[in-house]
């Protein structure tokens, strides 16, 4: 066998080696946002305040995305977006690509900018901002997808987003701990399950 059959090989060897540890990992993320779905929409919905309920797929999307050199927040966020979308009966993709941008936007700032310490004043900004982006982001998409002449089964109301915004901000941050945690404890789990194979 010649020297570049051999390389071949070898690149064959390490794409699966690649695609086997990296297949496992999106799997995880996979189950966890699907139980995060589940629980956002199944047990806090008994949970509501003033008709808020948490949104626990946007905090993730937001801790994942405040990481230095990971990019797995791309894929969380596409897929917590299309859970999002598909529940939400309001025109599809706002989510997923509400949630892609914010991601994408957060870890720009992370990446580029002096963010040295990420301490719990940065994080609660970064809800805040997250938050408000989110709110806004889809009432002008809908409002865009109404205005083209596409119909839209949900029109978010701006006047109820300035009334509900202060609670969800606060109700979301109240969960950022535990969500931080949790998502700890995923990464954790997930190295040990990608070193095993």
């Amino acid at each position: 066998m010649d020297a570049q059959g051999c390389i071949r090989i070898d690149l064959y060897i390490c794409l699966y080696l690649y695609i086997r540890e990296h297949s496992m990992k999106y799997f995880v993320y996979l189950i966890f946002i699907f139980l995060l779905f589940s629980l956002n929409i199944g047990v806090f919905s008994f949970f509501q305040i003033h008709g808020v309920i948490p949104n626990l797929l946007l905090i993730i999307v937001v801790l994942f995305a405040l990481e230095k050199g990971a990019f797995d927040f791309f894929f969380i966020a596409i897929l917590a977006g299309f859970f999002l979308d598909f529940y939400s009966g309001a025109f599809f993709g706002g989510y997923a690509f509400a949630f892609l941008l914010l991601g994408f936007c957060l870890n720009l700032v992370v990446q580029n900018f002096a963010v040295l310490d990420i301490n719990w004043k940065f994080l609660a900004g970064a809800l805040f901002f997250s938050v408000l982006f989110l709110d806004l982001f889809l009432w002008f998409y809908d409002f865009i997808i109404l205005k083209s002449g596409l119909l839209s089964t949900s029109y978010v109301n701006l006047s109820l987003f300035k009334r509900q915004f202060l609670i969800q901000f606060l109700y979301n941050l109240l969960l950022l701990f535990p969500m931080l945690l949790l998502k700890e404890f995923l990464q954790k789990f997930i190295q040990k399950i990608t070193y095993r194979f």
